[in-house]
């Protein structure tokens, strides 16, 4: 079982490639980071989560925040819908960031209701909207349904400031949320 990380803890400074090509730091150099550690790239939990993020971008980064979500999915699978997103996507296939940050599997990932509501609502609004944004979304792609999800704010030196380990497939931080621990943290300089 990986180990999880809690506030306090420091991660060593990542410079990584986005499915874009462009270069990432993770974290980054001023303000703070959320990393989100999602599913699977067809994940319709995900869509639908990751979709209001997208929606409120620029809410987000006027907090002083810098989004930079991860997939254990390989690049390919994720060029769809993940590369019209307007913050960073990283493809990690063989979950190497996934374990250094302890965010694991689990049955309960589909299994709660929760979660089950979420795929429903994600799957229905991919289906009755013609959304040119859900490119590959909903089919598979050989890869795990049983992954949680994880939130980590990041200061630039890399003291993580906040975390939650999902408990299944529908339980992460909304932009609000996101925002309010922010903002109860105190604005971070630019480190």
């Amino acid at each position: 079982m990986p180990t999880r990380l809690s506030s306090g803890a420091t991660v060593p400074i990542r410079h990584l490639k986005a499915i874009n090509g462009q270069a990432v730091d993770v974290p980054a150099g001023t303000g703070r980071t959320h990393l989100q550690f999602r599913r699977f790239a067809s994940c319709p939990i995900c869509h639908l989560h990751l979709r209001s993020f997208a929606n409120r971008y620029d809410e987000v980064a006027d907090s002083g925040i810098t989004e930079v979500v991860f997939f254990h999915s390989a690049v390919e699978a994720l060029r769809g819908y993940q590369s019209l997103l307007p913050f960073a996507v990283i493809a990690d296939p063989d979950r190497v960031h996934y374990r250094e940050f302890g965010v694991e599997t689990s049955l309960g990932a589909i299994t709660h209701p929760r979660a089950w509501w979420a795929a429903f609502r994600g799957a229905g609004a991919l289906l009755h909207r013609n959304d040119p944004n859900r490119v590959g979304v909903g089919l598979g792609d050989g890869t795990t349904h049983l992954g949680l999800p994880a939130d980590f704010l990041i200061d630039p030196d890399g003291t993580v400031v906040a975390v939650h380990y999902g408990r299944h497939a529908d339980d992460q931080w909304s932009v609000d949320q996101l925002i309010d621990i922010n903002s109860s943290l105190g604005r971070q300089g630019a480190g």
